[in-house]
């Protein structure tokens, strides 16, 4: 009797930690960037709209979903002056039919 109830828990704890290990995993790959944001980002702070724009809209190119990317990008409109590309380019993830949490949370500060 005592050996089939260590084993259960054995079975319990095992499920447990892959269970967690799996969510872990998903939100790590969630919040990683590529080296090429950083980079757009490291030309933002050098004052090199025009580099960081070129990297930004590349990257949104290649995966429209960051949120991020987004906001860097319409940052760099803003700072050029031009506003109605910037507003479009903030817009853009707030149009999509499934926001996250994430981006209606950020919304309010932009």
């Amino acid at each position: 009797m005592i050996e089939i109830l260590i084993i259960i828990i054995v079975i319990i704890v095992l499920i447990v930690y892959f269970y967690s290990k799996s969510s872990l995993n998903d939100q790590t790959v969630s919040t990683t960037y590529s080296a090429e944001y950083y980079r757009g980002l490291n030309y933002l702070l050098n004052n090199e709209d025009d580099k960081a724009l070129k990297i930004f809209t590349d990257l949104i190119d290649v995966d429209s979903s960051t949120i991020e990317t987004h906001l860097a990008l319409g940052g760099v409109y803003r700072r050029r002056g031009e506003f109605d590309k910037a507003i479009l380019i903030h817009q853009n993830p707030l149009s999509r039919p499934k926001n996250s949490t994430k981006v209606s949370r950020i919304s309010h500060f932009f």
